[in-house]
C-alpha cells in the first residue's frame, strides 16, 4: 500500500479542483492506497497537507491548471497532470505516479549499489562552475533524475554546478544573470523546448 499526497488547483474556481480530488481519493482507496488531498483555488486552500504527511508520502501528485509552489516537496518524486487527466484518467494516473516514484528511487538507489572505488582526483581545473537546465513535457519526475544526476557528475569530477528543472508546474531553482555570466559551459537536457537567449555568448552542450 502507498502513500500519495496530492495538490489540487484551478485557476478560477473549485469544481475541477473538488472533483480531482475526489475522483484521486476514491480511485486510490480501491487500488488499496492513501491518498490525501489538497484543494487550492480562488477561495483559497482547503484540507492542507502537513508536514508529516509530506514527508511520509511515497510520491506526490500535482494535478493543477495554474503554477504552485513545489518548496514544499524538494526532496519528493513528484508527478505532475492536469486537473483534467486527474478526473478521466484518475487510475492511470495513480499506477504513472507510483512508477515514477519507483524510478526516482532506483536512479537514487544505483550509485550506492556501485562497488566503492578510489576517488577519482580532481582536476586542474577545479573552480570550473558550470549551469544547466533540465525539461521534461509532462512530469517532473525525469526532470529532477537528470538534474541530480548533473549535478553528482559534476560533484565528481570536481567542478561546481547548479541546475535549473522546468516541468509543467513551472520553473523550480531557477539561475541568475550572474550564475548564468560565470558559469563556464551551459548543460540543456530537455525534452521540451528550452529559451537559449539567457545563455547567448555561452559554451551549450
Amino acid at each position: 500500500m502507498a502513500k500519495i499526497v496530492a495538490v489540487m488547483a484551478c485557476p478560477t474556481g473549485i469544481a475541477h479542483t473538488v472533483m480531482a480530488a475526489e475522483a484521486l481519493e476514491k480511485t486510490a482507496k480501491v487500488m488499496g492506497h492513501t491518498l490525501r488531498a489538497e484543494m487550492q483555488g480562488s477561495a483559497g486552500a482547503q484540507n492542507l497537507l502537513t508536514e508529516k504527511e509530506i514527508r511520509e508520502a511515497d510520491v506526490v501528485i500535482i494535478a493543477t491548471d495554474i503554477h504552485v509552489s513545489m518548496d514544499r516537496f524538494a526532496d519528493k518524486p513528484v508527478y505532475a497532470v492536469s486537473t483534467s487527466d486527474a478526473i478521466r484518467k484518475t487510475r492511470a494516473v495513480i499506477e504513472e505516479a507510483l512508477a515514477e516514484a519507483e524510478e526516482v528511487k532506483a536512479a537514487a538507489a544505483a550509485p550506492a549499489a556501485a562497488p566503492a572505488g578510489p576517488a577519482a582526483p580532481a582536476p586542474a581545473d577545479a573552480s570550473k562552475f558550470l549551469v544547466g537546465v533540465t525539461s521534461c513535457p509532462t512530469g517532473i519526475a525525469h526532470t529532477f533524475m537528470a538534474a541530480e544526476a548533473l549535478k553528482k557528475a559534476a560533484e565528481a569530477l570536481g567542478y561546481q554546478m547548479k541546475v535549473e528543472t522546468k516541468g509543467s508546474v513551472g520553473a523550480q531553482n531557477t539561475l541568475s544573470f550572474e550564475e548564468i555570466g560565470r558559469a563556464d559551459a551551459v548543460i540543456i537536457a530537455a525534452d521540451a523546448f528550452v529559451d537559449k537567449t539567457r545563455f547567448a555568448g555561452k559554451r551549450l552542450y
